[in-house]
């Protein structure tokens, strides 16, 4: 499995439409992890808030990983982003800001669980 991390410098525009371009011209199945600290902004922003009944997202699974740190916990908190054959999926970011100081000693838990998951990509 190929995993990519994309950055910026901070606050630097483009780095989330580039992730989505990466994971829509991906060659199979492709995960897009959203780990912005600034927050969310592919379901407000791309889906245009679409998306009704969402599971959660990047805190409810690191809370989630912590109780149970098993790989396959990550597909709960998934969306697809073609609803027809769940090509292209997505782990929402946090939807405040405020949230990234509670995935603080999260990160390597959060990271090995989406590459042990067996997506085709993580951005």
């Amino acid at each position: 499995m190929a995993t990519y991390a994309l950055m910026s410098p901070g606050g630097s525009p483009g780095v989330t439409t580039t992730a989505l371009a990466v994971t829509y011209a991906w060659g199979g199945r492709a995960l897009l992890a959203e780990c912005d600290p600034e927050g969310g902004s592919v379901l407000q922003g791309f889906l245009g808030g679409r998306m009704e009944g969402l599971p959660g997202g990047l805190l409810e699974f690191a809370l989630a990983i912590a109780h149970q740190p098993h790989p396959a916990v990550l597909w709960k908190y998934i969306v697809s982003l073609d609803q027809d054959t769940r090509e292209w999926l997505l782990l929402p970011g946090t939807r405040d800001p405020r949230h990234v100081a509670q995935l603080e000693t999260a990160w390597d838990a959060i990271a090995t669980a989406i590459t042990s998951a067996g997506a085709g990509a993580a951005a």
